[in-house]
């Protein structure tokens, strides 16, 4: 598929290609056009033609997909093992390998229809006067239970004296 000159119809194949590269770019039609060296009218059509059912079938962007993630995985691979071959070696120049590894990363994570945002959880303390009040009746239980318990052994010991006559 090639953009200008004389244009063939794209086989079904390429167009589960193309919404495959879809998907790993997050919907992102005009990349995915760029990428794959198609129209963004071609790219939108063929999405809007899947989400309406009469595009490829689910089976052939299926294993698009698939193969796009193996492509992916193994050049994200080769730029881990040259980005270890350069560290190891001193030549540490990882900038743009690491720009590949991030950027394959995450079409491999899209592709998979895996999430992609971050979730943050915060908590937060009461206020320091709540938090006091309940910190002195956790105090206030606890000498409570001491004394309780300190009277129940006094009892147990008052009552093994045996008496003598």
């Amino acid at each position: 598929m090639s953009r200008g000159g004389a244009r063939k119809a794209a086989s079904e194949a390429d167009k589960a290609r193309v919404l495959a590269t879809l998907a790993a770019n997050g919907g992102n039609v005009a990349r995915t056009a760029r990428e794959c060296g198609v129209s963004n009218a071609s790219v939108r059509s063929w999405r809007d033609a899947m989400a309406r059912g009469t595009g490829p079938s689910q089976d052939l962007v299926a294993a698009a997909v698939s193969e796009f993630v193996d492509d992916a995985e193994r050049v994200r691979n080769k730029a881990l093992a040259q980005i270890e071959e350069e560290l190891d070696n001193g030549e540490v120049k990882p900038a743009q390998l690491i720009t590949i590894l991030g950027v394959l990363d995450d079409k491999i994570t899209r592709a998979r229809g895996l999430p992609t945002a971050k979730v943050e959880h915060s908590s937060s303390l009461p206020p320091a006067a709540e938090l006091q009040a309940v910190l002195a009746g956790v105090v206030q239980g606890a000498i409570a239970a001491a004394e309780l318990r300190d009277s129940v052994i006094d009892a147990e010991v008052v009552q093994e004296i045996p008496e003598t006559t």
